[in-house]
């Protein structure tokens, strides 16, 4: 029965206490968000990569000028983060801006949420091992409060899950690594160097089973 899965439980408790720390946890109360709400700010405005934090953002123009909340002083800056990490929260904001305020802040969080849901779900789905240990691990509530907000750790943590899963199914499934599964693999390395330069993950290459390097050798 589907119900009984761990990537389906998962989703259930993930929406559910998702959701309601969310509800519970006000703008800019996680750790450096108000931050990482300028850096996809920036992204939302087309400034993919920048030096220095960009003046004038329309997008958290609309933000300021709706909700009346002050913004921490001394704000830490990310701009030199990776687009990647917020093209998905940038898109919540983009939409948002049709109302602003606050609607907008928690669009981008709620859509930073659903991808964050979506790739962790998809990793306990296709890894062959651990699945509970990783049900588990994502739902801690440090995982889960990063989850839910604008941090460009929900989906820098994700992905670590998804990346992981996707390493355990190579090398636990009996078939041989085909091209394809080297492909995906070398994209997710490519990949893990535009979230938070996790590129440590590539090491994990030398864990497959030798015989499954039919393709390298070519």
């Amino acid at each position: 029965m589907w119900i009984k899965k761990p990537e389906f439980i998962f989703i259930i408790f993930a929406l559910f206490f998702g959701f309601m720390m969310m509800a519970v946890t006000p703008p800019y109360k996680v750790p450096d968000e108000e931050a990482h709400l300028l850096r996809a700010c920036e992204v939302a405005d087309g400034i993919l990569y920048n030096k220095t934090p960009a003046e004038n953002v329309q997008c958290d123009n609309y933000i300021r000028k709706n909700m009346k909340l002050n913004r921490p002083e001394g704000v830490y800056q990310v701009t030199g983060y990776p687009p990647l990490l917020y093209f998905v929260s940038a898109l919540g904001l983009k939409i948002g801006q049709i109302w602003g305020g606050k609607i907008m802040f928690y669009l981008g969080r709620i859509f930073n949420f659903f991808v964050w849901i979506a790739l962790t779900a998809l990793a306990i789905r296709i890894t062959p091992v651990f699945k509970w240990i990783f049900l588990f691990s994502a739902l801690l509530p440090m995982s889960l409060y990063q989850g839910m907000s604008l941090s460009a750790d929900s989906f820098n943590n994700a992905f670590a899950f998804l990346f992981f899963a996707y390493v355990f199914k190579l090398i636990f499934e009996k078939k041989e690594t085909s091209k394809k599964d080297l492909i995906i693999l070398s994209v997710m390395s490519l990949l893990s160097a535009f979230t938070k330069g996790a590129i440590y993950p590539i090491l994990l290459f030398v864990f497959l089973p030798m015989k499954k390097h039919k393709y390298l050798f070519l």
